[in-house]
């Protein structure tokens, strides 16, 4: 369900109209989601929010906490109905996000992945990406959570920007490897598309740029204050859940909109109300599954008459924007 709603959303990313469109029934950002929170819907807690509760609790009272720029995030990797726990002090290039889970009712730590204080997961793959550039040596490394381990299930890396003379390199050149093995471009290529890591057609050594097409960025979505750690956590259903996102997004307006007919509605931010003048064109869009918020992408570029609709017939937010001149 969650790669089909993620597909249309990309499927809608792109400049066009229908119609069938209308606007998208927005609310004004600071009017209105204290009044949208008094909705929220009844919900049993789990033992994972007292869990978490205790953990960022410690990592708030820790030396490596930064009430600046120290962040945390939920978000559920192994589709089981409970959550992972990613916590990111910093944005810094060597750092990466403590993550944790539970299993058979027990907090445990998965280890520190990512880089620059964040990973990407790619939510129909089911796999966490890490990508490091060291040196000019690029590695992609790929997990998967199992039981209560992280799991490595490709590590791939190339050597292509030790050269100088990147636009006129022949793929012979350059050394690629998988899991530590030396193979060929073809099967690098391959192995990397299996989990949707797609060369540019224009540039054959650029492999990470349709990265943002099929990976969310995780590990920090809140603010790690003791105020925004028990809003989270103390959540009762998707109503809450999206009041949260509200109160930690820059975003003017925000929509609710049903996709899929499943009583639970998307929610989507974007910068313009209907057809608008604004240079910015942005939106991002999230949905509530397995009692709990998954990020289902973004989208964003500098345009003019930006819009954001949403095709009742068709069930897909199209946003768009015309460039200048």
């Amino acid at each position: 369900m969650i790669a089909k709603k993620f597909i249309s959303f990309l499927t809608a990313l792109c400049f066009c109209f229908s119609i069938f469109a209308v606007n998208l029934h927005g609310f004004y950002l600071s009017d209105n989601y204290e009044s949208f929170l008094s909705y929220a819907d009844e919900q049993n807690d789990t033992d994972w929010r007292k869990l978490y509760g205790e953990i960022l609790e410690k990592a708030i009272n820790s030396e490596n906490y930064s009430a600046k720029d120290s962040m945390f995030d939920l978000f559920d990797i192994n589709d089981d109905n409970i959550p992972e726990l990613f916590i990111s002090n910093n944005t810094s290039k060597d750092t990466g996000c403590d993550i944790y889970t539970v299993f058979n009712g027990n907090a445990v730590c998965l280890g520190n992945r990512g880089y620059y204080g964040k990973l990407r997961f790619n939510n129909i793959k089911g796999v966490l990406l890490s990508d490091s550039s060291l040196n000019g040596l690029e590695t992609y490394t790929f997990t998967k959570l199992e039981n209560e381990n992280l799991n490595d299930v490709l590590v791939a890396s190339d050597n292509v920007y030790t050269f100088s003379n990147i636009s006129s390199l022949n793929p012979e050149q350059v050394e690629f490897t998988i899991n530590g093995e030396k193979t060929t471009y073809e099967n690098y290529a391959s192995a990397l598309g299996e989990y949707d890591i797609k060369n540019n057609k224009y540039n054959w050594y650029y492999f990470n740029s349709y990265a943002n097409h099929y990976y969310i960025e995780t590990g920090r979505r809140y603010k790690l204050t003791k105020d925004v750690v028990n809003s989270v956590l103390n959540e009762r259903g998707w109503k809450s859940a999206y009041a949260n996102i509200l109160r930690n997004t820059d975003k003017k307006y925000f929509s609710l909109c049903n996709i899929d007919d499943n009583d639970i509605p998307e929610l989507v931010l974007h910068s313009s109300k209907g057809m608008s003048y604004h240079s910015d064109c942005s939106i991002e869009m999230y949905t509530y599954h397995n009692n709990a918020v998954t990020d289902l992408g973004n989208f964003h570029n500098d345009g003019y008459n930006c819009f954001t609709y949403y095709t009742n017939r068709q069930g897909i937010v199209i946003a768009g924007y015309m460039n200048k001149g």
